[in-house]
């Protein structure tokens, strides 16, 4: 039984002790419990804020259908990844991504010709994999911005219309933010060019992609249920206070219950730990408090990772507005209207979501991602009418329908995901992932290969995460 949990939570003592606590049920959260079942682990209790699990991943309705506005694609498949295989076994649908079925558009719905659009992509896939041996190539302590070495290894400066299209989809789509504020090891690994070659499947499973957090947390034996104690997963069960020592952690939920444990792990967001740093009039509403006070350091390393905005928007109409020839990808290229980076056209052949026709997908980032979370409805289809109108280059009516996430907003996250900044080096990854006494941490941000920002990353994290509580248990009882 658990014995340092009535420590940690002083007099009058827990509500419940456990052996270990895992603060979320979204991937990374679902990882450690599964991990910690594989290891022999036993009295594992997930508490989770909200009313389902899944965490990023999450549905929301659009007309009739379901869509993800959370994470969208199982990216970087492979046989020789371990997150491909154990998702291939939840049966989880998908269609595989043609990253070459795009098209740059010009206001006015002119695509712009090969002969303009060729050479500056090529220009820039080499620069690119420079930037990738450059990120090798430096010291662990010295970090450099995208932007400047795309500049300084290949001659590359995104300042033509077509050029800033081109960069910001590979750089802003994938990672959230501008070149310039992304680390050069930032750059996820498995999308290097001379990686082995992988597949990105767009997920359409009805089921949602938390189909994949269910089955984690069932393999762990924990049924994806709201039934009441003893089950070892708490929906709707808010975390307020964790008290972090050498003997044990406690933690006290909105409804006053304390649960103690030998040990925890936080799978928070960065934004979550971010507003429990805050104090005084700017401290948010609901923000954790961490007891005793964040070391110095493991602040600043918590202060330093780039939470970043990323708005997916999904739009429905009455009638098509692509047809399903036309390509998968629309990039518009504008100097007026830089707000959307793409038009993801789900009526393309086989990309159609279940029952789901006349769909478009938007992606917007960085400030305008954010104005799109609080922003009213009408403003945002007109704007969705405005960008499809030009790419179409006819008049486009509003939506009919329209959902789109709200991260930036939501408590529970305060953001979509992480992206490495400039400046982000090996000391400030080793000190994020730091245990606080007996509370560690997992979730996409800690992942340290070049899978944070990815759900991959989450997965990843969790299993070194579980790896090292498992370690320290078994040190605890030699």
């Amino acid at each position: 039984p658990p014995h340092g949990a009535g420590c940690a939570c002083g007099a009058p003592g827990a509500d419940e002790e456990h052996r270990v606590l895992v603060l979320g049920a979204g991937v990374a959260g679902a990882t450690v419990a599964r991990s910690l079942a594989a290891a022999g682990v036993g009295d594992v209790l997930v508490l989770e804020a909200a009313a389902v699990v899944g965490g990023r991943l999450r549905q929301a309705p659009l007309g009739d259908i379901k869509v993800e506005v959370g994470a969208n694609w199982v990216q970087g498949y492979t046989a020789e990844n371990s997150m491909s295989d154990f998702i291939n076994s939840t049966g989880l649908l998908g269609v595989p991504t043609d990253w070459d079925s795009l098209a740059l558009v010009r206001p006015g719905g002119e695509v712009v010709p090969d002969e303009v659009a060729d050479p500056l992509w090529e220009q820039f896939e080499e620069a690119l994999a420079a930037t990738y041996r450059l990120a090798e190539e430096l010291p662990t302590t010295q970090t450099v911005d995208v932007a400047s070495a795309l500049l300084a290894t290949g001659g590359w400066e995104a300042l033509d219309p077509v050029a800033v299209a081109i960069e910001r989809f590979y750089i802003d789509y994938e990672y959230a933010v501008p070149a310039a504020e992304l680390a050069v090891r930032g750059l996820a690994a498995m999308y290097r060019p001379d990686a082995a070659e992988t597949v990105d499947y767009f997920v359409t499973d009805p089921r949602g992609f938390a189909h994949v957090v269910r089955r984690l947390l069932a393999d762990a034996g924990i049924p994806n249920t709201a039934s009441p104690p003893p089950n070892r997963l708490r929906l709707n069960t808010t975390v307020t206070d964790v008290a972090y020592g050498e003997t044990g952690v406690c933690v006290t939920t909105a409804d006053g219950r304390r649960f103690g444990a030998d040990y925890a792990v936080s799978t928070f967001s960065v934004g979550v730990l971010q507003a429990a740093l805050m104090t005084g009039a700017a401290r948010p509403a609901g923000a954790i408090t961490l007891t005793p006070p964040v070391p110095a350091a493991k602040r600043l390393a918590i202060s330093s990772m780039k939470l970043a905005d990323y708005v997916k928007v999904f739009a429905r109409w009455d009638e098509p507005i692509f047809s399903e020839t036309d390509p998968l990808f629309l990039l518009p290229t504008s100097c007026e209207d830089d707000r959307w980076i793409d038009v993801h056209n789900l009526n393309h052949a086989g990309n159609m979501l279940p029952g789901g026709a006349n769909v478009l997908l938007l992606t917007a980032t960085a400030s305008y991602g954010r104005a799109l979370t609080c922003q009213a409805a009408n403003v945002t289809a007109a704007a969705i009418a405005s960008i499809v109108s030009s790419i179409a280059g006819r008049p486009v009516p509003p939506p009919t329908h329209v959902t789109l996430g709200q991260w930036y907003a939501d408590p529970l996250f305060r953001g979509a995901y992480s992206a490495t900044p400039p400046g982000f080096g090996a000391d400030d990854w080793a000190e994020l992932n730091r245990p606080l006494g007996r509370l560690h941490f997992a979730g996409e941000a800690h992942a340290l290969n070049g899978t944070n920002g990815f759900v991959q990353g989450s997965w990843e994290s969790g299993i070194v995460t579980a790896a090292a509580v498992v370690a320290a248990i078994k040190a605890e009882t030699a």
